[in-house]
């Protein structure tokens, strides 16, 4: 019974005293509702001047019945939103970010990413112009993070376009 006891111990506790990850969870990593201007950005490319308040740069707004942060970019020259995980994330764990363009008119690429508890976990340059259309990306989480780490959506293109953000969650 001892042996047994201290082998499922040494499971528990992982070898040579490495960190064990929480098994993974389910359910929701966010809630569009709770999407706040972030405090520290994890990305270096600020214009000197930020321009985009909710409710001119970006908003709630129901997309086919699915509550979605439209963003504005006549509005909104660099979003960057944050908010506390709603539960924890393991590594290795697989998410999937949904989001949708209209038709993209404009200067140069447009740059969305995303980072959890301050490491960027997935980013894409979209080229413009484009037509109307939705990324629809998996990506694989690199480290694990707490319930209630920061996870941080930016968003930032030269032009006059619309973004809808569906999704950042488990995958289909």
């Amino acid at each position: 019974m001892r042996r047994a006891l201290h082998a499922v111990i040494v499971l528990l506790v992982g070898c040579a005293g490495e960190p064990v990850d929480p098994p993974a969870e389910s359910g929701p990593v966010i809630d569009h509702a709770a999407w706040r201007a972030v405090v520290t950005d994890p990305f270096d490319h600020a214009p000197p001047v930020v321009s985009c308040d909710r409710g001119v740069g970006w908003e709630l707004e129901p997309l086919d019945m699915v509550e979605t942060v439209s963003v504005e970019t006549a509005g909104c020259n660099y979003l960057a939103l944050e908010q506390p995980l709603l539960r924890g994330v393991a590594t290795g764990e697989v998410f999937a970010v949904k989001l949708w363009n209209f038709e993209l008119v404009g200067d140069g690429p447009a740059h969305a990413a995303i980072a959890i508890d301050g490491a960027v976990v997935w980013e894409k340059t979209i080229v413009i112009p484009r037509d109307a259309g939705l990324t629809d990306e998996e990506f694989t989480v690199p480290a694990g993070a707490a319930l209630g780490a920061p996870v941080v959506f930016h968003l930032h293109n030269h032009g006059l376009n619309s973004w809808n953000l569906i999704t950042i969650g488990e995958p289909d």
